[in-house]
């Protein structure tokens, strides 16, 4: 249940902390002006972060457990049980931590307060690759649930599995497939069978009852059929509406 950082490498110390934060500071300062003259800052930043552990350290006090950064700045005051996972600071920041309290799990912020952002109900928490967001389990029911780094609800708890994607969030929920699609802010609830993303420059694909189709942008299901029988006009009209997974290669 519990997942620490395993780094080997030195943790960076108060002084390389500073050191790397004028860099970045130094960096952002020179690509206003053009971004080819922060290439030298890019390069100091990253002998930094591979040399160096910039991961959340851990402390206790009283018998409780909080999170500090490699600067010594708290993140988490000492006031849980245990810490489930911590971040690199060169990558993340102000993200919530996931916490142990009482034997369950629950994300609380690293503002230096701690506060809980969920209920401490949990078995398993696990940040999402593609987003700032997290998968909260349970698992006696086999169930989950989506929530934001601010903790609000992005798929209801009940989900069976969640996939991730850099322009949506997948889950399956009983046999069938939903969707939150980020680029449109828009739920599709799960009651279809199949939900097929074919990737960049491409149509969502929905298949319910063995029909499939398309989703326009207000949650109206269209199918195949008939946006293939449409004039080129109406074709056109039509298809600029329709959920697509847009060119985000620039991400790789």
């Amino acid at each position: 249940m519990i997942t620490k950082n395993n780094s080997t490498k030195p943790v960076a110390t108060p002084e390389i902390k500073k050191e790397y934060d004028e860099l970045q500071a130094k960096y952002r300062q020179a690509v206003e002006n053009d971004i080819e003259s922060g290439q030298s800052y890019i390069e100091k930043m990253s002998d930094l972060e591979n040399k160096y552990n910039w991961f959340g350290i851990v402390f206790e006090e009283n018998g409780k457990k909080g999170v500090k950064d490699v600067g010594g700045t708290i993140l988490v005051p000492a006031i849980y049980d245990d810490i489930a996972f911590t971040y690199d600071y060169c990558y993340f920041r102000g993200l919530p931590i996931a916490v142990v309290k009482d034997g369950k799990l629950g994300l609380v912020t690293s503002d230096g307060k701690g506060t809980p952002l969920s209920e401490f109900d949990y078995d398993t928490i696990s940040m999402m690759e593609c987003h700032s967001y997290y998968i909260l389990g349970k698992s006696e029911e086999k169930k989950c649930k989506v929530v934001d780094h601010k903790g609000n609800t992005v798929v209801d708890f009940g989900a069976d599995k969640v996939y991730d994607d850099t322009q949506s969030v997948i889950y399956e929920q009983d046999g069938k497939f939903g969707m939150v699609s980020l680029t449109f802010g828009m739920h599709i609830p799960p009651i279809y069978d199949e939900i097929i993303d074919e990737g960049q420059d491409s149509l969502y694909t929905f298949v319910k009852d063995g029909v499939s189709g398309y989703i326009t942008e207000e949650n109206v299901f269209v199918t195949k059929e008939h946006l293939e029988s449409l004039n080129d006009d109406e074709y056109d009209d039509l298809y600029d509406t329709l959920l697509y997974h847009y060119d985000d290669s620039y991400l790789d």
